[in-house]
């Protein structure tokens, strides 16, 4: 029997603003979510590679490596390839909208996070990555 520490979705949190995974942090625990974070790119690649969390949600524009750079590298890997990513944005993401135009708005959380709108997203996303698995394992099995 699996451990029930292990049904709850782990998240990994990255961004650079330690208040920003604090307050994520505290949030989503009383959520029943695990929690993984990282305050820089290479922490939370090295995360991502060796728990492989269920969603990862990271500064749009984190330093070193930005979010969408980042989860371009998670693709090098099979077992994180589809990990799906949220991004969390400040106002000024607007101001360049050419560089992130690809990023759809059901990726996006602005800041400041409306924890509703969090929620939704996260378990959406969940619920993609499920759906995802089950089409996935059945072509596998056909």
């Amino acid at each position: 029997m699996m451990p029930i520490k292990e049904i709850y979705p782990l998240i990994l949190i990255a961004d650079n603003d330690h208040e920003v995974i604090k307050q994520l942090s505290s949030y989503l625990s009383q959520h029943q979510f695990r929690i993984l974070t990282a305050v820089t790119s290479k922490q939370a690649l090295g995360l991502a590679f060796n728990k492989k969390p269920d969603l990862v949600i990271i500064d749009l524009q984190m330093p070193e490596i930005d979010g969408p750079a980042m989860k371009d590298l998670f693709g090098v890997n099979p077992e994180t390839t589809y990990i799906p990513v949220l991004y969390i944005a400040t106002g000024t993401y607007h101001k360049e909208p050419s560089k992130w135009r690809h990023i759809p708005e059901d990726d996006m959380i602005s800041k400041p996070i409306e924890t509703n709108e969090l929620l939704s997203k996260i378990y959406n996303k969940l619920k993609q990555k499920n759906n995802n698995k089950t089409k996935l394992s059945k072509i596998i099995k056909a």
